[in-house]
């Protein structure tokens, strides 16, 4: 082997070592490099700098499978105690005074269409979601995680759909943002983002329901000790009513401490300028015995002061209103405050038919 040969081998043999020793370290240590590259966001050179786009995990299917199997079971169990009360109280229409309770709503269909991908699929979404927030708390709905969380505290979704709700938005938030999507997130979000979505928008007619169960579970199990109370409690009602004389008078809830009672009724679709909502409710107030004082239980920013100042001028006990947005950890308090304000007239609290 001539010197030009030996010279030409000598000078590839390092180049070749070298080579071999990255290949060998790239693979043994792929994992970890490949998170570090997962973790850069930017790229600097001489001239210029590149934004570096990062890869959603596989693992984020698994959000998407979990919200899939979340929702029809709240959806479910949501159904069952509204029909479930619905039965108990014979109330299957909301007509008249007597009938207190949310109906089951009857709502326009959505159109789904065609999820192509998550950053629709999360447009959709907040459509949904501001439609079963309505009305929204007096600080609007800023954000889908504010939404969610409106949600929650009117326990229209609970705590298991609420963070599938978050951990599918913030995914497609990062998709929005650039990050690759892999091709069986893309697979799932087709596949299951219509049933996703389906599934809110039957959720629309029970909400007003849901919320109404929600604080009556709250009122149940907050009363202090040796407070009681009777939900869907009727009385007689104090009204003429030769054409009915079988007519009463139903509250969501009578809270009893001695002789005191306070009723509380929840109104999840009265709000400023609902009109049908207003003109039920008062007839509803005409129907009761005019010295129970009540608190009425309202979403959003609740009433005008000329709305609820008539409703006031009607009755000569006491009328009050909480904002559940706003003063959930009020109901308590406000209960015992009107307790105070209870009277017994001629015995006719006690006039209980149910």
């Amino acid at each position: 082997m001539d010197s030009a040969t030996m010279l030409l081998i000598s000078s590839l043999a390092w180049p070749v070592i070298i080579f071999v020793l990255v290949m060998v370290l790239l693979i043994s240590q792929r994992k970890a490099v490949g998170g570090l590259i997962d973790r850069l966001k930017s790229l600097s050179y001489p001239g210029g700098q590149a934004e570096l786009s990062s890869s959603l995990p596989e693992s984020s299917v698994q959000a998407i499978s979990t919200l899939v199997d979340v929702l029809p079971a709240n959806l479910r169990e949501s159904l069952a105690a509204v029909e479930g009360d619905r039965a108990r109280t014979g109330q299957e229409s909301t007509s008249g005074p007597a009938q207190n309770r949310e109906p089951m709503e009857e709502v326009s269909p959505v159109l789904i269409g065609d999820v192509v991908d998550l950053v629709v699929l999360r447009t959709k979404l907040e459509n949904l979601l501001s439609e079963l927030a309505d009305p929204p708390p007096p600080d609007g709905l800023t954000t889908i995680a504010r939404t969610t969380e409106v949600l929650l505290n009117r326990g229209v979704v609970d705590s298991a759909s609420a963070k599938a709700l978050r951990d599918t938005v913030d995914i497609a938030d990062q998709a929005a943002a650039g990050a690759a999507v892999p091709h069986r997130l893309a697979v799932a979000v087709a596949n299951s983002g219509p049933a996703i979505l389906e599934q809110l928008s039957l959720l629309r007619s029970i909400a007003a329901a849901r919320f109404e169960e929600h604080v009556l579970e709250v009122l149940q199990q907050e009363l202090p000790r040796g407070w009681s109370v009777e939900t869907d409690a009727e009385f007689d009602s104090p009204e003429d009513t030769s054409d009915d004389p079988k007519a009463v008078a139903r509250v969501d809830a009578l809270v009893k401490h001695g002789a005191k009672r306070v009723v509380v009724e929840v109104r999840a679709r009265v709000h400023t300028g609902s009109r049908r909502q207003l003109d039920m409710l008062r007839d509803w107030l005409a129907a009761l015995p005019p010295h129970l004082p009540v608190l009425l239980v309202l979403l959003g920013s609740g009433l005008a002061h000329h709305e609820l100042r008539k409703l006031r001028s009607d009755r000569a006990h006491p009328i009050d209103v909480l904002l559940w947005d706003t003063q959930a950890d009020a109901l308590i308090p406000k209960v015992q405050v009107l307790s105070g304000q209870s009277r017994v007239d001629s015995g006719r609290a006690d006039t209980i038919t149910g």
